[in-house]
């Protein structure tokens, strides 16, 4: 039994593997990508650009978290999951075959914009859908646990997307540098066509449900009014606490990656390794952690983890900036614990929090407008550490303490209490 719950979610989650294999390579490549799509001479402006691109397509997404969770209330979870796979997958496959700015000018940044759009438009549904789908399965009691495995399927996307950068930018010649990014891309769309290939049946049988259960609520014709009128403090609680959680993990997992070859000099090869080991990492411990908040409670755990946070942010940042890979390793490992316990906790809270006639809605719209936000963080954090590199410490201590006053709230306010999810 166990065993068939937990393959159910491999593969629910896998189509997430593809989201975001496709969504991060942008900001594993955000150097190159500046080079190849923008007309400057200045590195640190193409890096700059680069990375304001990757928040335009942050900036699609509380529309496709509106579209999209619409979409999951009144036709279908998986449909609204399954289409914004599709989405991200084919905008992804486009980019590999983008022409450079040398090719066609000011088409080629016009057209990579256009593109982030779509991406930003899709991913603003399947995660969310992805958290929507797993807390509402009857049989999975251990909802924190197997949210967790959720999650960790699809932070193996993040894996995915730096081991495959890694081991292309290692066999294909140097001088190849400006295309090697694109082979990654292109290998996206291969992922896709699998994907499809391995859920074929689970497709069929989960739109025979979905069409029961959209008979069922026809009724709530107008789903975010219902969330306006009766659930201000839940949807703006989610909003922010997403976009702390979307904050720090991007700045984590995509942005230290063009931090340390900037400021510690560590070779961008060396620097995915490290971004592969902490990744793997936090795949093993985000079940771990979401078991733990089934026990204590998603809020709780979620504020000992900032608090613990904000308290050894000194000491990981002098180890981060000490400019010796052993320290760095080791700042690195806490911060990744640190993060994973934060998550880990929070993650289900962005669906349990809304009754189940306007979930979708919720926790798409929500999680989409606090990851618009995080969308940011990496330019925010590139301009910052531009002036001076351990302004990267208050960044963190802002959005962390930002985290703490969403959910001090739901631990200590027993009317929005939300430990248990309506399953009906």
């Amino acid at each position: 039994m166990f065993q068939k719950k937990v393959s159910k979610i491999l593969k629910n989650s896998f189509g997430n593997v593809i989201e975001w294999y496709d969504f991060c390579l942008f900001g594993y490549f955000a150097s190159v990508i500046g080079n190849s799509f923008f007309s400057t001479q200045s590195k640190f402006v193409s890096i700059l650009l680069a990375f304001a691109t990757f928040a335009i397509g942050f900036l699609a997404r509380p529309i496709g978290g509106f579209i999209f969770g619409w979409l999951g209330d009144k036709i279908g979870r998986y449909y609204s999951m399954n289409l914004s796979i599709i989405m991200m997958g084919g905008a992804t496959f486009l980019v590999s075959f983008l022409p450079s700015y040398h090719s066609i000018g000011i088409w080629a940044p016009i057209l990579l914009v256009i593109i982030r759009i779509i991406q930003g438009l899709s991913a603003g549904g399947q995660f969310s859908s992805l958290i929507v789908v797993t807390s509402e399965d009857k049989n999975l009691k251990n909802t924190g646990f197997y949210t967790g495995i959720a999650l960790s399927v699809s932070v193996l996307g993040f894996l995915l997307a730096s081991a495959v950068s890694y081991i292309v930018m290692n066999i294909l010649p140097q001088e190849w540098i400006h295309y090697t990014w694109r082979v990654c891309f292109a290998i996206g769309g291969l992922l896709l066509v699998f994907y499809f290939c391995s859920i074929h049946d689970e497709i069929k049988a989960s739109s025979l449900i979905e069409k029961k259960e959209s008979r069922e609520t026809k009724e709530n014709k107008n789903t975010f009014k219902e969330l306006w009128l009766n659930h201000k403090f839940k949807f703006t609680v989610s909003v922010f606490l997403s976009g702390v959680v979307c904050i720090i993990f991007y700045l984590d997992f995509v942005y230290f990656i063009s931090f340390f070859t900037r400021h510690s000099h560590i070779s961008q090869d060396r620097t995915l390794i490290l971004n592969t080991v902490v990744l793997a990492i936090a795949c093993i411990l985000y079940p771990v952690f979401g078991y733990v908040s089934d026990k204590i409670g998603r809020a709780k755990l979620a504020m000992y983890g900032i608090v613990i946070h904000i308290l050894l942010l000194p000491f990981i940042f002098k180890l981060i900036l000490s400019n010796n890979i052993s320290s760095i390793y080791i700042g690195m490992l806490v911060m990744t614990v640190l993060i994973c316990i934060i998550q880990s906790a929070a993650t289900p809270i962005f669906s349990e929090i809304f009754p189940k006639k306007v979930r979708s809605s919720g926790c798409c719209a929500s999680y989409g407008l606090g990851a618009a936000i995080s969308g940011f963080a990496p330019m925010v954090a590139t301009e910052v550490t531009h002036h001076n590199v351990h302004n990267i410490v208050y960044l963190f201590a802002i959005t962390l303490v930002v985290g703490l006053l969403c959910v001090i709230p739901i631990v200590y306010d027993n009317r929005k209490q939300i430990t248990v999810l309506e399953k009906r």
